[in-house]
């Protein structure tokens, strides 16, 4: 009797065992599929902006609730229906971002030391915050167009890099990377900046660099919409009033403010 227990109970137990593996087989076979088919399209350029190692695993995240759809901000809106429909999610819309430099200095911004050493923003800003008389500038070696995966951000040594808007994600790996913090991300449909992030006082601005924000206050003056303040010696834009008339652009002594073009 006990023999008889004994082959009943490890026969059913490898019954059991035997349909358990089939069903993980086909089960992750289903996910793989829907894994590869989510995979074909995303970007593929695993630039880790999403919070993941790459598009794999950013899919694997998407498959598995972990991650939203929109943490990728590179989807275009075909590769986004798309997504959506494999995985049955709900329509949603990304809000697309570009990045923006805040600094027109460049060769308008004096040198304060002559530097000689790596030709990073990283490097130059570890020895008395950077060889610009402006603490806020861009200390102009390019990091931020180094790490662009997608190769929106060109520059000229010495210059402030330049975002072409058309190829810009607003993945934000720019924004991480800049030590001056001068980069950020704003909705595309804001095209009107105002590219300075001194606080220093406007008399001193004037002696270190042509195009700095002088807080001479035309700006908020000319603006109908009253979305112009000075802050702490620095205009500054609310994106949610600002109509883009361009009145601020056209007025700016020092053509700090600018209208972004396409590229």
């Amino acid at each position: 009797m006990g023999y008889y227990a004994i082959i009943v109970f490890g026969g059913l137990g490898l019954l059991f065992a035997v349909g358990l593996a089939i069903a993980g087989r086909l089960l992750r076979t289903a996910e793989d599929g829907r894994k590869s088919d989510v995979l074909r399209s995303l970007p593929g350029v695993n630039c880790g902006a999403c919070g993941f190692a790459g598009c794999e695993g950013f899919a694997g995240g998407l498959i598995s609730g972990k991650a939203g759809i929109e943490k990728c901000a590179s989807l275009t809106e075909e590769s986004l229906k798309d997504i959506e429909r494999m995985l049955g999610l709900t329509p949603g819309e990304i809000v697309r971002k570009k990045a923006v430099v805040y600094c027109s200095g460049g060769k308008n911004c004096s040198g304060r030391y002559g530097y000689i050493g790596v030709e990073t923003c990283r490097a130059s800003g570890q020895i008395f915050g950077g060889h610009k008389k402006c603490d806020y500038a861009c200390l102009s070696f390019g990091d931020c167009s180094r790490v662009c995966p997608f190769g929106a951000i060109t520059y000229k040594k010495g210059e402030v890099p330049v975002v072409n808007r058309e190829l810009c994600t607003g993945c934000g790996i720019c924004v991480d990377v800049c030590p001056k913090k001068i980069i950020s991300l704003v909705e595309e449909k804001y095209p009107v900046h105002i590219r300075c992030s001194s606080k220093d006082n406007g008399n001193y601005v004037r002696q270190v660099c042509k195009t700095g924000c002088i807080a001479c206050g035309v700006c908020v003056k000319v603006c109908p919409k009253k979305a112009i303040t000075l802050k702490d010696n620095l205009a500054v834009i609310d994106y949610g009033k600002c109509n883009a008339c361009g009145l601020c652009v056209e007025r700016c002594p020092a053509n700090t403010i600018e209208r972004a073009l396409p590229k």
